[in-house]
């Protein structure tokens, strides 16, 4: 949402890995049904040397109360929800009856304008915010009973990671906490013939 002259541009690579050990199911036994997932993503940006000029009412107050003339302040333009590194690890097992999945992600920093988990725009301080960067904890399950009883177990969140957004830099002035709960799930499906 800028007009410059200049130029900005985004570059990367990702990195994915599967394996599983099916193919030892005759030494292994149940334990072929294990396997893993693992994805890696490297972002840059080469962001333009023009800025953004910062104002609005409050904007304009704080910044005056810190000692910037007309309570204008300038900051480069970056792009909005792009995270250098991002991970995740899978583990999982799987047999005909037993479905069960455990995943932890990871995400670094990145700018934005909008609340996360609310779709409301924000911009703190007349500038954008950054969501700090965080890790969550998931869980899946399902477990086939017989032909048509199928129950499932669902955990969210299980380390209970809040996402929080700064103000203009990582981890400075904390303007906003999104305090994100464990959720379980438990839930049963009737299939009729």
């Amino acid at each position: 949402e800028f007009n410059t002259s200049e130029t900005t541009t985004q570059k990367g690579w990702e990195l994915a890995f599967q394996y599983d050990l099916s193919q030892y199911e005759d030494v292994l036994g149940w334990a072929s049904g294990f396997g893993i997932l693992a994805n890696y993503t490297k972002q840059e940006q080469d962001y333009n040397e023009e800025f953004s000029t910062i104002s609005g009412s409050r904007a304009t107050a704080f910044w005056e109360a810190q000692g910037f003339a007309g309570g204008v302040v300038y900051l480069p333009f970056q792009l909005l929800d792009l995270s250098e590194d991002a991970y995740n690890v899978t583990v999982y097992f799987e047999n005909e009856r037993l479905s069960a999945r455990v995943r932890y992600t990871w995400r670094d920093a990145y700018f934005t304008d909008e609340l996360p988990g609310t779709g409301n725009v924000f911009t703190p301080l007349g500038g954008r915010g950054v969501v700090n960067a965080r890790g969550q904890l998931n869980f899946g399950a399902s477990y086939h009973v017989n032909d048509n009883i199928t129950l499932s177990l669902e955990g969210n969140n299980l380390i209970e990671s809040d996402v929080d957004v700064s103000c203009l830099k990582e981890n400075a002035l904390l303007c906003y906490r999104g305090i994100t709960d464990r959720r379980l799930t438990f839930g049963a499906a009737y299939r009729f013939d």
